[in-house]
């Protein structure tokens, strides 16, 4: 089973009880129970950005590696090889990506995993590299 890179928008949605779409959040982890799921350390630092503010930094750190399971990813290649092969993935997605959504996508391209994300553009470029998890949810 490959494993699964997440977007902030499902993490996010998952550790905010009061963000409008919190229950989609969570069928979306529970979509994800049976799977490796993998975030990257530019993802993760998207999630912490609301945790941090609202003074929640160590509780969203223990839900994401103890809940939610998630590993943070470890590049393993030099940053010159990393940030051309990123720059890459950016261009080259159906539709090309914003730099955080390019990411999500290289690393599963990079781990032979899947994508799972709420983003409609990130999901069309998964979609297109054949890399996209269908969770179902919305």
């Amino acid at each position: 089973m490959k494993p699964v890179v997440v977007d902030a928008n499902i993490i996010i949605r998952y550790l905010d009880a009061s963000h409008e779409n919190h229950k989609s959040g969570v069928k979306a982890i529970e979509a994800l129970v049976d799977r490796k799921i993998v975030i990257h350390p530019l993802t993760l630092a998207e999630v912490l950005v609301g945790a941090i503010r609202a003074g929640d930094e160590a509780g969203a750190l223990a839900d994401i590696r103890e809940v939610i399971g998630a590993s943070v990813y470890q590049e393993q290649s030099p940053p010159v090889v990393w940030a051309r092969r990123l720059a890459n993935t950016r261009l080259n997605a159906k539709p090309q990506l914003r730099t955080p959504d390019a990411v999500v996508l290289d690393t599963a391209i990079q781990i032979d995993g899947l994508v799972a994300t709420f983003d409609q553009k990130l999901s069309e470029a998964a979609q297109t590299a054949g890399v996209l998890f269908d969770f179902g949810v919305s």
